[in-house]
């Protein structure tokens, strides 16, 4: 997918650069402010290129952007260029000899006086220029619009207090046992779960085969919330003599499977660690959850599910998915599917974090959010996040109804429906967040970023935005 965010940090990386590096060689001085004064003026309509290519699924718009992408790089392969060149001169003027010294001196002051590195640097302008200019063209048939930003959006990281964490982690998925969050409308599933478990109990003697339940629905219907209501329930906790929770995520690794289990931190052999887990569980009726399995691999689950299979009579796993394949290849008991909210809950969920501060100042907002929450269609995750999105802008009507008419709404239910309604958050964000967020992208699931580290890589690509009295690492301190 070409993503209009990140080449949109490209442009506004290269734009100073082109102007800073380049100027040293007055022998290109007319054709930088060219290069540089189409760049803007593409780079002002990325905001509408984006939202065509991501909401209008616009083919045409697709290859502008990967038009415009390549070129980009070639810019900055120029820029490259100069800079080796540069680089090597002034390699060149320390070895030289006192006797050759002033010529070499004269090259550093102008370094493409070299005839045949100008003409090759500057035929690479002038076919770079011609690019964008037929870029710029093409522009203009998509009726690509520049973006009038909104002030407050702009200037809003000066509001922003500073954070005080050292690191984030980029592990959206890597989830703990236990919610703050009320939970509405999964009651019957809770009570369903909680009573397979503690009546699982009619086998004699050591299990042979380990019990597994998996709840299975697609992403953003709360089986991981279903799993820490089971998890933390007063019945459940007095059936077991231990509980344990795991974020399996989708990289299915035995050994870091037990090590959780285990709260092992250093290395060990998989033979060590089968001995530990065994006498962590032996003769234990335990609990383990297994939160966000992926794992279709049938020998690579039996192999874990043969040493899990050490406890007491009434030794239980859960686990949650949302492949009903992964849940075939584990369940000894039938799985448990989840369904969606009803309606009414879908609305507590809504209301709950829209109105987070209070009453809402009219009746319209009451009316407006139930006709948001009904489109959610019984999506948890879609009622939070709307929710808290419209919950900062409870006494803006217009902002509601914008959400509630958006077109987005359109759509099929199924997973990839899901993340179209969720764009509309993504949406919500000024466009220099949106960049800073679409950037994280390159990091690997449930890596741990440090954050100072982020930020440096964010100001490398330009995608920290200017503010007045505010170092630039400070402003990136505040996203």
């Amino acid at each position: 997918m070409v993503d209009a965010a990140l080449i949109s940090g490209l442009l506004s990386n290269l734009l100073p650069l082109i102007n800073d590096e380049f100027s040293l060689f007055w022998s290109f001085e007319n054709e930088v402010q060219k290069l540089s004064s189409t760049l803007s003026s593409i780079s002002a309509v990325l905001e509408d290129a984006e939202r065509k290519n991501v909401r209008e699924k616009d083919k045409q718009t697709k290859d502008w952007l990967r038009k415009l992408k390549h070129v980009a790089y070639e810019v900055r392969d120029i820029m490259d260029e100069c800079n080796f060149e540069d680089l090597r001169l002034q390699v060149k003027s320390r070895n030289a000899s006192s006797s050759t010294r002033l010529q070499v001196s004269n090259l550093i002051t102008h370094p493409f006086s070299n005839i045949k590195t100008r003409l090759k640097i500057g035929h690479k302008i002038k076919d770079v220029q011609e690019k964008l200019n037929q870029i710029s063209s093409e522009r203009k048939k998509l009726h690509l619009r520049e973006s009038i930003h909104d002030s407050k959006k702009l200037h809003c990281l000066e509001c922003i207090q500073d954070s005080k964490e050292d690191k984030f982690t980029s592990s959206w998925r890597e989830t703990v046992s236990r919610s703050s969050n009320q939970v509405y409308g999964r009651d019957k599933e809770k009570k369903e779960i909680i009573g397979i478990l503690v009546n699982n109990t009619s086998r004699v003697g050591v299990s042979k085969e380990l019990s597994v339940l998996p709840l299975v629905g697609f992403g953003g219907l709360g089986k991981t919330t279903l799993a820490q209501m089971v998890f933390n329930d007063d019945e459940v906790s007095k059936h077991c003599d231990t509980k344990i929770w795991v974020c399996v995520s989708d990289e299915f690794d035995i050994k870091l499977v037990i090590k959780s289990i285990l709260e092992l931190k250093e290395e060990a052999c998989l033979e060590e660690l089968q001995k530990k887990v065994i006498d962590k569980l032996k003769g234990k009726r335990y609990l383990i959850v297994l939160d966000d399995v992926w794992n279709e691999n049938v020998e690579a689950w039996d192999q874990l599910r043969s040493i899990l299979d050490c406890g007491s009579n009434g030794a239980f796993v859960l686990l949650t998915t949302r492949k009903r394949n992964v849940a075939e290849i584990m369940e000894t008991i039938q799985h448990v599917a989840l369904s969606s909210l009803s309606e009414d809950d879908c609305w507590l969920l809504f209301k709950d974090r829209a109105f987070v501060h209070g009453k809402p100042k009219s009746t319209n907002f009451i009316s407006i959010g139930k006709e948001i929450a009904r489109k959610c269609k019984g999506v948890p995750l879609v009622a939070k996040t709307l929710g808290s999105q419209l919950g900062s802008k409870k006494s803006d009507e217009t902002e509601w109804i914008r959400i509630r008419d958006s077109e987005i709404w359109e759509i099929s239910q199924n997973e990839n429906s899901i993340l179209s309604i969720l764009r509309l958050s993504y949406y919500d964000l000024p466009y220099h967040l949106r960049r800073c967020f679409v950037f994280c992208a390159i990091f690997p699931k449930d890596i741990e970023i440090k954050k100072e580290r982020l930020i440096q890589l964010w100001m490398a690509h330009g995608l920290i935005p200017i503010v007045k009295n505010q170092e630039v690492e400070d402003v990136g301190n505040t996203i």
